[in-house]
C-alpha cells in the first residue's frame, strides 16, 4: 500500500503539470488561429477593395481623357468601364474588418462614391474640368488605399503570441 501512495504522489503532480502545459499550448494555438483567421478576412477584403481601386483608376483615366478631348475620345471605353466599376462597387460592402479599422477613411470613400453618379453625369455633359475629375477619383482611390493597407495592427492582441 505504501508503494501505491508513493507512486500516486509522484505521478499526480506530473499529470497536473502535463495538463497545465497542454492547456497553455491549446490556448496559444487558439490565439494563433484567431490571428490567422483575421489575416484571411483582411486579405479577402483587401482583394475586394483592390478590385474597386483598379476599376476606379481605369475609369479616372477614361473620364479625364473624355473630358480633355471634349467628348471626342474614349466614349465607348468609358461606358464599358463604368459597367465594370458598377459591378465591383457592391463588394465594398463586404469589407467589415477594414471598414471598422479605418472608419474615417472608409466613410470618406463611401460618401464620395455616393457622388459618383453626379460626377459621371458632369463628365458626360462636359460640365467638369479634367483636374476636377482627376481630383475626385484620386481622393476616392487614396482613401480606399488607406482602408486597404493600414499601417499595421493597432491592437496588441492581434500579434502572434510567443
Amino acid at each position: 500500500m505504501k508503494l501505491r501512495i508513493v507512486m500516486i504522489s509522484i505521478i499526480l503532480p506530473l499529470l497536473a503539470l502535463a495538463g497545465y502545459f497542454a492547456v497553455q499550448t491549446v490556448t496559444a494555438e487558439q490565439a494563433r488561429l484567431a490571428v490567422a483567421t483575421s489575416a484571411v478576412f483582411r486579405a479577402q477584403e483587401q482583394v475586394a477593395s483592390n478590385n474597386l481601386i483598379h476599376e476606379l483608376q481605369k475609369e479616372r483615366r477614361y473620364s479625364a481623357g473624355y473630358a480633355a478631348s471634349a467628348g471626342a475620345n474614349f466614349a465607348d471605353n468609358l461606358d464599358r468601364q463604368r459597367g465594370k466599376t458598377d459591378r465591383v462597387i457592391p463588394l465594398l460592402g463586404q469589407t467589415d474588418v477594414l471598414a471598422v479599422e479605418r472608419a474615417s477613411e472608409f466613410g470618406r470613400a463611401t460618401t464620395a462614391l455616393d457622388q459618383l453618379s453626379r460626377i459621371r453625369t458632369n463628365v458626360q455633359n462636359l460640365a467638369v474640368s479634367v483636374p476636377d475629375v482627376a481630383g475626385y477619383y484620386t481622393a476616392v482611390i487614396n482613401d480606399l488605399l488607406l482602408v486597404s493597407y493600414p499601417l499595421g495592427f493597432e491592437s496588441g492582441d492581434e500579434k502572434y503570441p510567443s
